[in-house]
C-alpha cells in the first residue's frame, strides 16, 4: 500500500516508476480499482490540503514501483514563487475531471 485511504499525508506524491492502482470502496467495502497510474503520475494531491484526507486506496501496480514524495512545504513554496506550476496543476484536475465525466455519462 503506497497511500492508506483516510490518512493525511504530508507530501506529494509523484510516481517516477512502474505503475499504481487506485481503489475506490462501495458502500458495501469493497474496493474496486478505479484507474492504473503510470510514470510521472501524481498519486493524490490532498497533501497540498492540511484538512483533507485521502480518499482512495492506492497500491502498487508492480515490484518495481517507485514514488518520489515533495514535501508539503516545498511544494507550497514552488507554487507561489512559480504560479504556472499551479495553473498546470489545476488544468490536470480539470482533466481528470472530465475524464471521469465522460465515462460516468458514456456508462450503461
Amino acid at each position: 500500500i503506497i497511500i492508506p485511504k483516510g490518512q493525511f499525508l504530508d507530501s506529494l506524491p509523484v510516481l517516477l516508476s512502474g505503475k499504481a492502482i487506485v481503489y475506490g470502496e462501495t458502500s458495501t467495502g469493497w474496493n474496486n480499482p478505479l484507474r492504473v497510474l503510470k510514470k510521472c503520475d501524481i498519486l493524490s494531491l490532498t497533501g497540498l490540503f492540511d484538512d483533507m484526507k485521502a480518499k482512495q486506496l492506492v497500491t502498487s501496480g508492480t515490484n518495481e514501483t517507485e514514488v518520489l514524495s515533495i514535501p508539503v512545504r516545498d511544494m507550497h513554496t514552488c507554487l507561489e514563487s512559480h504560479p504556472g506550476v499551479s495553473l498546470a496543476l489545476m488544468r490536470l484536475l480539470e482533466e481528470e475531471k472530465n475524464r471521469y465525466l465522460t465515462l460516468w455519462l458514456n456508462a450503461e
